[in-house]
């Protein structure tokens, strides 16, 4: 892992991905949970990726290979990259694990918008049928966790990479439709930041 941060006290030391994990080690009391159920955070999953069925082929050919600010990372490839985190929340109870492969996926051959779109659809209607324990734990790379607090941080990490790509496409004169509405978004765990500086 290269950009993640690391806590260490006494003789410990974890990445500070997990908040509790954080709270823990320094012998505090932890302050974040999640505020969504299991069921409401799959269905954001499915209305993000839904949303994301319905921009890709939206995005003018010129813009797709657009860079973000201060990342390697075209607009196609996050695209790509948020197809794959969605996917691995489908996975969750078969696997029992969350490695940081899944987090941090995009696929060697990139899709086009149109298969995006169309694979997009299947993930999105793949998740509405999901049967989830949100208590049951599984092995993750920053330690074991409840499937809740995983969902939480995949559809997070979605809806940020969301807001990515509609804040730098607007600064494009690109409007996507629909927007992405504050609805689709509440009670998840983002950052104030949309785009890194």
């Amino acid at each position: 892992m290269t950009s993640v941060p690391v806590v260490a006290y006494n003789d410990h030391a974890i990445y500070a991905i997990d908040l509790k994990q954080v709270a823990d080690l320094l012998e505090i009391a932890p302050t974040r949970k999640p505020k969504l159920s299991a069921t409401t955070l799959i269905e954001r999953l499915s209305a993000l990726v839904s949303r994301l069925a319905v921009i890709a082929p939206q995005i003018p050919e010129r813009r797709l290979l657009v860079k973000f600010p201060g990342r390697d990372r075209s607009v196609l490839a996050l695209l790509n990259h948020v197809l794959e985190v969605a996917r691995s929340a489908v996975k969750l109870t078969a696997d029992a694990s969350f490695d940081e492969s899944r987090a941090n996926i995009v696929p060697s051959v990139l899709l086009n918008p149109q298969a995006l779109s169309s694979q997009a659809d299947d993930v999105a209607e793949h998740l509405t049928s999901i049967e989830l324990d949100a208590t049951q734990e599984i092995e993750t790379y920053y330690g074991p966790q409840s499937i809740l607090n995983v969902l939480d941080r995949v559809t997070s990490h979605v809806a940020q990479h969301m807001r990515q790509i509609y804040a730098l496409l607007e600064e494009y004169d690109v409007e996507l439709t629909p927007p992405l509405d504050a609805q689709v978004l509440a009670g998840l765990s983002l950052p104030q930041a949309i785009l890194d500086d």
